[in-house]
């Protein structure tokens, strides 16, 4: 499968920001895997709705399931609400100082989603992302979408298109060009399913921010 970007690194003319985010939205609305970029690296989007789509990312990424879930990513919180069950009491502040930007919380999942997607606690882990593209793209596809990062595992991720294409492209229907991400620290992962909020991992919203809204375990 050929990988569509927007560079021009190969002289060829490249397409407009608008016509990537069309045909990624397309690619993944049938089914497929589309990179874009985040607010830290290059992310795989795929439809959280159908579960072949998301084996297709466990198989790009060389991991299983059971190894870590997939993340979504969504453009507003209105794209966040169809996935939930329940907004646990510390939320809409944490939503309220944080989004959007790099903090992914685990939050209760309604029934019914797939495997790929749930913790071992029964969560889901989402967040609203900053990046004007990747927001431009989920809204075209209609839905939140997968946001783990563009790497095979074991191996750093990618943080821009040219990288992505190189390491990922051959299996890829688009790569959406956004030029370098930020890279440095992947999103903290926060969750909130249980009694108190708990610290998945460090990263780029740091514990001490953190602190000064929850108190964690």
């Amino acid at each position: 499968m050929t990988a569509t970007i927007g560079s021009g690194h190969d002289g060829s003319l490249a397409p407009k920001p608008a016509e990537q985010l069309a045909a990624a939205a397309r690619a993944i609305e049938s089914g497929e895997v589309a990179a874009f970029p985040t607010e830290t690296y290059y992310g795989l989007g795929a439809d959280p709705r159908n579960p072949e789509a998301l084996r297709k990312i466990l198989r790009i990424k060389g991991r299983s399931a059971a190894d870590k879930p997939l993340l979504l990513l969504a453009a507003s919180l209105e794209q966040v609400a169809p996935w939930i069950s329940d907004f646990p009491r510390d939320f809409d502040l944490l939503a309220a100082r944080f989004w959007p930007g790099p903090l992914t919380l685990v939050l209760p999942s309604v029934a019914g989603l797939a495997a790929e997607l749930l913790g071992p606690g029964g969560g889901v882990a989402v967040r609203v992302c900053a990046h004007p593209l990747a927001r431009e793209l989920m809204l075209l596809s209609g839905t939140a979408i997968t946001g783990t990062s563009a790497n095979r595992a074991g191996m750093p991720p990618c943080a821009d298109a040219q990288t992505v294409e190189v390491e990922l492209g051959d299996r890829l229907a688009a790569i959406v060009d956004g030029g370098p991400t930020p890279g440095g620290q992947p999103s903290t992962l926060l969750d909130l399913c249980g009694p108190q909020p708990r610290l998945l991992r460090s990263g780029a919203v740091s514990e001490a921010a953190l602190r000064t809204i929850v108190r964690l375990v």
